[in-house]
């Protein structure tokens, strides 16, 4: 049993797909679709944060004139904890940082 299990280990770490699930393909990334509830511009960055069916969430996207109420969807690029915006002097618990995708993608689902 042991010879199998080792076996079958070898032929997981020697196929990427296998032993990182991530690895063998492309993941398509999140989107945030919601309507934003506030918008701080900060430089070259505008920080949303957007009212999605979920719950409310902070994104920083590059500058953007978007206004309370507009619906917005943001492809994430990353996400910061404990994020410290030196020009707005906050700290945010969590902000997906991303940009804004298509604008017929950005009415939130029902």
């Amino acid at each position: 049993m042991n010879r199998c299990a080792a076996a079958l280990l070898a032929v997981m770490l020697s196929t990427p797909a296998l032993a990182f699930p991530g690895a063998g393909g492309s993941i398509a990334p999140r989107v945030i679709k919601g309507t934003v509830s506030e918008a701080l511009p900060a430089g070259t960055y505008t920080y949303l944060l957007i009212k999605t069916p979920s719950g409310e969430e902070w994104a920083a996207v590059q500058k953007t004139e978007l206004k309370k109420g507009a619906a917005v969807a943001v492809t994430e690029s990353t996400v910061m904890e404990d994020f410290d915006s030196p020009i707005l002097k906050r700290k945010f618990k969590k902000v997906v940082f991303g940009v804004i995708a298509a604008k017929e993608s950005a009415a939130p689902a029902a």
